[in-house]
């Protein structure tokens, strides 16, 4: 049975829902009720799914906290072993990023093209996506964060 006991998948498997068994405790929204040290247990994870598959995983989403700068939270990607045909997207899109310091996505870029150039795919193009997508956000929301996207892709 998929996850298994003891796999990086297993923890992971019922944490979407510790809010429902706990009500009043985890707020809902755009915060993770923890949020990740690092990249390691995501890259662990699409590392096992892309190993049992059998198939070229199409793409996956990198959760990356807005004020993340830490060279030690995007080492792991050195380790991944996903194929390079594999659409890669990190969350550098903020939905407050009026609290988000200067030239943190500036970092976060650089910090993710090392890390990935050190990873046995070596080098490869990624994109970019906001943490949780763009559904619990307010209408009126919507156009800054698709003029935010425009702008970290043109660099700036």
């Amino acid at each position: 049975m998929w996850p298994r006991e003891g796999s990086p998948c297993y923890a992971a498997d019922s944490c979407p829902f510790q809010w429902q068994r706990q009500p009043g405790r985890y707020r809902v929204g755009h915060q993770h009720f923890k949020q990740p040290e690092s990249l390691a247990l995501q890259v662990s994870v699409l590392n096992a799914v892309t190993a049992a598959a059998g198939r070229t995983v199409s793409f996956v989403s990198f959760t990356v906290p807005q004020y993340q700068r830490d060279e030690s939270y995007f080492a792991p990607l050195a380790e991944l072993a996903a194929d390079p045909d594999t659409e890669l997207n990190f969350a550098l899109v903020p939905y407050h990023p009026a609290d988000q310091a200067p030239g943190t996505t500036d970092d976060q870029v650089q910090l993710i093209d090392a890390a990935l150039a050190a990873s046995p795919g070596g080098s490869r193009a990624w994109g970019i996506c906001t943490e949780c997508g763009m559904g619990r956000v307010e209408r009126a929301e919507i156009p800054g964060l698709l003029n935010l996207h425009r702008e970290i892709v043109a660099g700036g």
